[in-house]
């Protein structure tokens, strides 16, 4: 459409009200006060041409772009419009735009999250002339709402997904994207499944370059089976290879250098098994470098761990501290896996010491706390450590610190791992899990 910008709000509300009175594809409707004709698919004003043409409707999931072309120089910079059936039009929001065809093409992106579209809800792009005279917008375009069993506690039918619960997922990595099944879940929430099968597929979005991704099953216990992590190599008819897969109690999955795109993740039973019950699932990412559990130069800084676990971490500081989620008595086997700094050295240490207390001084990485022997040092030249520890019973939880000989770190990875050799009956054992980063 072409207009004058005073116009701008006038004519969008009177689109507004032509549009819900639904007249049919092919019939211009009357204008309503000044505002300018509803033009026909894929016609403009000023010979402008957009993509889609009227009465499409878009699946949020697999993308919200329009196109368009013009027969004059477009703005470098578009935007997007959602409209409430309700409330109307909300806010002047930027698309992601690029321009082609020597600046007479622009593709507007939306980027949406799963809760901003409301029931029944549309969407209109508009983009300027680069010499500010003309604005043009799209139709306006729906998008697909689709409804799933079952239906209680839904949230009018758009996703499967619904808080921090899963209602529902895929039983392929197609059924999961198209039909909106098990995602799109969102990294650093810890998801309910409910609706679990035997082969269930869910899904997220990876938006960080060379990420370090972590995706853990906790309550997954009672049935042998696995968790697979694939990424989308050409749509979700063509999946790379798997990527990472854990078996249960409870796996933990952690990727390095996973590209930006799509991320299914699937829980199988084993044949024979029969599905799990309701188990929760959560997955992280973290920029190149960055180390999940940071701060934790000191044991009131020290993250949760669980045995069993592999965690992936990054020699930044001095110090790293681990929390055991135990207070013994019991016996440990405790793994630093590839290490790069030769030297380094893994202790289990006691409990804060009578005195110490967190927040405060429980925060003196030497002092705080007793050293357990043995202790183990890397090889010169980097490598693997190993030591076996019997914690007596104690009133707080233990810790395992790995120390680098300098106080300069060089940030490269590393692994950690603790396992019980052999435990008493009355062992305390803590699931503090979901409280980790």
């Amino acid at each position: 459409m072409r207009r004058a910008s005073a116009f701008h709000l006038a004519s969008l509300i009177s689109l507004a009200a032509l549009l819900a009175a639904a007249a049919p594809v092919g019939a211009t409707p009357a204008a309503e006060g000044d505002a300018p004709p509803v033009l026909m698919p894929n016609q403009a004003a000023a010979g402008e041409i957009w993509q889609p043409p009227a009465g499409h409707k878009f699946n949020p999931v697999q993308g919200v772009t329009a196109r368009v072309d013009a027969p004059y120089a477009l703005a470098a910079q578009g935007y997007f419009y959602l409209y409430d059936p309700n409330q109307g039009y909300g806010p002047q929001t930027p698309a992601t735009t690029v321009l082609s065809n020597s600046n007479k093409r622009a593709q507007l992106t939306a980027t949406l999250s799963p809760g901003s579209i409301p029931p029944g809800g549309k969407i209109m792009f508009e983009i300027g002339a680069q010499n500010g005279t003309i604005t043009t917008t799209s139709p306006l375009y729906g998008f697909e709402f689709k409804t799933f069993l079952p239906l209680v506690g839904r949230n009018f039918g758009y996703t499967s997904v619904v808080g921090d619960t899963v209602l529902d997922t895929g039983t392929s990595a197609c059924d999961a994207l198209n039909n909106q099944k098990g995602g799109p879940l969102q990294p650093f929430v810890n998801y309910l499944v409910r609706n679990t099968r035997t082969d269930s597929w869910l899904f997220g979005v990876n938006t960080i370059p060379n990420a370090t991704v972590i995706v853990s099953l906790t309550n997954y216990t009672s049935v042998t089976g696995q968790l697979q992590v694939y990424r989308e190599q050409a749509g979700c008819g063509t999946l790379a290879a798997v990527l990472g897969l854990g078996s249960n109690p409870n796996p933990e999955i952690i990727l390095t250098n996973v590209p930006t795109g799509r991320l299914y993740f699937r829980v199988v039973s084993a044949s024979g098994q029969p599905a799990p019950p309701p188990y929760r699932i959560r997955w992280r990412n973290y920029a190149q470098g960055v180390d999940p559990f940071e701060d934790d130069d000191t044991p009131c800084q020290a993250a949760p761990t669980q045995p069993g676990v592999t965690y992936l971490r990054f020699s930044d500081d001095q110090h790293d501290f681990f929390k055991l989620s135990t207070n013994g008595p019991a016996t440990i086997r405790v793994s630093v896996i590839s290490h790069t700094v030769g030297g380094a050295q893994v202790q289990v240490r006691s409990p804060l010491k009578p005195g110490f207390a967190c927040p405060g001084n429980g925060d003196d990485p030497v002092n705080s706390t007793d050293r357990i022997d043995p202790f183990a040092s890397v090889p010169s030249g980097g490598g693997s450590a190993q030591i076996t520890v019997t914690l007596p019973a104690g009133s707080g939880p233990y810790y395992i610190r790995v120390s680098l000989p300098s106080s300069i770190g060089n940030g490269q990875p590393y692994y950690l791992r603790w396992e019980f050799v052999s435990t008493s009956s009355t062992l305390n054992v803590r699931d503090e899990s979901l409280n980790a980063p």
